[in-house]
C-alpha cells in the first residue's frame, strides 16, 4: 500500500474475455518460427485460464524459449499448460491438475 500512494492516480485495465484471450492467443502465436503441435487448443485455453494480455506474452516467450529446443521446434499443450501454471503462480493463484 505504501508503494501504491506515491502514485498520483492508476489505470484499471480489465480481464480479457474469453473471446478476447483467444484472438491474443492466435495474434501472438501467428507469426512465429515455430509451429504448435496437434495437441494444441487455443480456445479451450483461453476459455479455461483467465490471464491478462501481459502474461499471454510472457507464456509465448516461455514456450519459444521450450520449442527453439525442439526439431522441429514446436510448443506443445504442456509448454503453455507450464506457462500459464507460472504466471498464475505469479499472482498467487494456481492452476489445478487436469484428470
Amino acid at each position: 500500500e505504501a508503494f501504491l500512494r506515491r502514485f498520483q492516480g492508476s489505470v484499471h485495465f480489465p480481464m480479457p474475455s474469453p473471446e478476447e484471450r483467444l484472438r491474443l492467443w492466435r495474434d501472438h502465436f501467428e507469426d512465429q518460427a515455430f509451429s504448435l503441435a496437434g495437441d494444441v487448443d487455443l480456445d479451450a485455453l483461453a476459455r479455461q485460464h483467465e490471464v491478462s494480455g501481459g502474461s499471454i506474452v510472457n507464456v509465448l516467450r516461455f514456450t519459444a524459449l521450450r520449442a527453439a529446443d525442439r526439431d522441429p521446434p514446436e510448443v506443445r499443450f504442456t509448454d503453455l499448460e507450464e506457462g500459464v501454471r507460472r504466471e498464475l503462480h505469479k499472482d498467487g493463484r494456481f492452476l489445478g491438475l487436469r484428470g
